[in-house]
């Protein structure tokens, strides 16, 4: 598992409501109303991903997914009870490789 942080923009009250729902229902808190945090697996991150890519189409709305590794939590401000789940809950750093175009 990996600390998450999803955020998002978009014109769309319902689209935004739909958004924050996906994230309560993975157990992310909420950090501001459009942005959430916390701890997501692999499979878990690529449906929240899916989710986000197929309903954020228009030209004005946007989506993030940031991963925060182990190294980047001790400076990182976060909400109390999300540092607590990160703490109990520590991951190991996941590589993430891209392959580029030749």
């Amino acid at each position: 598992m990996n600390t998450v942080v999803a955020g998002w923009e978009t014109r769309n009250f319902r689209r935004s409501q739909r958004a924050a729902l996906w994230c309560k229902n993975y157990g992310l808190v909420a950090i501001t109303r459009t942005a959430y945090i916390g701890l997501l697996d692999v499979k878990e991150r690529e449906e929240l991903r899916k989710k986000f890519q197929n309903s954020f189409i228009k030209s004005t709305d946007s989506f993030y997914l940031l991963l925060l590794c182990n190294t980047c939590m001790p400076i990182a401000v976060l909400p109390e009870k999300v540092a607590k789940d990160i703490q109990r809950n520590q991951a190991t750093f996941e590589l993430i490789t891209v392959k580029e175009n030749v």
